[in-house]
């Protein structure tokens, strides 16, 4: 009687215990998607401070480019950007988001020598914000409003559909 009284407490725990782990399991981080509001988005300047994205783009039609330096289809979607920034500045900011592991002057050099002189550069060596938009590769991009709502977004850069994804980005960033 005493062996089936603990055995039936024990198996009760490991349930609790469990249905608690399936819980927490099920709990997905949150995905900010177009007409959500970003939150929380927070990189490394070349110096090491830390830079409240939200709050340096605020009142700015922002574009947010996830890239790293070793990402030759991240150099092209760089480069259109940059681009596209110098031809109309008006109203508009660049965040570029490296997402190398390795230090900053890395970054710095990929900038450089590639005459990338426009944008705001900072790194995100954690890979902690481009899972916040559902991007689990690079080169993935967002447009945020002058609100702070994702406007658009989209992962990849291929050159088969460039025109789509320029047409795309100079409706959403205008």
């Amino acid at each position: 009687m005493k062996k089936t009284i603990t055995m039936l407490l024990l198996l009760s725990v490991f349930m609790v215990s469990a249905l608690g782990t399936i819980a927490v399991a099920d709990a997905e981080p949150m995905i900010f998607k177009v007409g959500m509001m970003a939150k929380d988005l927070k990189a490394d300047d070349k110096d090491g401070n830390i830079v409240d994205i939200l709050k340096e783009a605020k009142g700015s039609k922002s574009a947010i480019v996830f890239m790293n330096t070793a990402c030759s289809a991240c150099l092209g979607e760089v480069k259109f950007l940059v681009d596209l920034l110098r031809e109309d500045p008006k109203g508009k900011k660049l965040f570029i988001i490296s997402v190398d592991y390795r230090e900053y002057s890395i970054i710095e050099s990929y900038r450089v020598r590639n005459g990338f002189d426009l944008g705001i550069w900072l790194q995100d060596a954690d890979f902690a914000i481009p899972p916040k938009f559902g991007f689990m590769f690079t080169p993935a991009m967002v447009i945020l409003g002058t609100d702070g709502m994702v406007v658009y977004s989209k992962a990849g850069y291929n050159r088969r559909v460039i025109e789509k994804f320029e047409s795309e980005v100079k409706t959403h960033w205008d």
